[in-house]
């Protein structure tokens, strides 16, 4: 499959009059629109990739599917409130996430929750961003580490397996439409 991916922390907005014509490209293909959201490391800059600039792009482009990378990392919460008061073609993605899964287990699983009780299950992708994350979880062990979900949710999480085949796949299959 074909999408466009951005990377606004090169220096651009999502928002910008630069990025436009590459959207309008996106949408009127019907092609997915991939972009990073959160802080990332110098020489890169974080301020361009903060979710709030997805707003007015999700109000332009009212049929291009976009997609929130990495769940916003520290900004999750302004991501997942504006999947929720954007419910329409909007989505994001909880690759990068290892760290903190890693990190912090219960840290990692509430957030998750949080997300899907305040936007539904059916607004997130799993995701890996490797290869940069094979050195902090194998694909195969992040997979599993999300897989087991229902059965090892800490701190009386629950999670669903209808949940979580849709963030495996499901969500993916009927986004992508394949």
């Amino acid at each position: 499959g074909r999408g466009l991916q951005h990377h606004p922390t090169t220096g651009f907005y999502p928002d910008g009059e630069e990025s436009y014509r590459g959207l309008e490209k996106a949408e009127d293909l019907g092609s997915p629109h991939l972009t990073h959201m959160g802080p990332i490391s110098q020489p890169l800059t974080s301020k361009d990739a903060q979710p709030v600039y997805l707003d007015a792009v999700l109000c332009d482009f009212p049929t291009l599917t976009v997609i929130g990378a990495h769940l916003g990392f520290c900004w999750w919460h302004e991501l997942v409130n504006l999947i929720a008061a954007k419910a329409t073609t909007f989505y994001a993605d909880f690759s990068g996430q290892q760290v903190l899964a890693k990190r912090n287990f219960s840290e990692f699983c509430h957030m998750l929750r949080t997300a899907f009780d305040h936007a539904g299950a059916d607004k997130f992708l799993w995701g890996t961003d490797n290869p940069i994350l094979e050195s902090v979880i194998p694909m195969k062990d992040w997979l599993n580490m999300i897989r087991e979900l229902p059965e090892n949710a800490p701190d009386g999480l629950v999670f669903t397996k209808d949940e979580i085949d849709a963030v495996l796949g499901g969500n993916a299959e009927r986004i992508f439409k394949f």
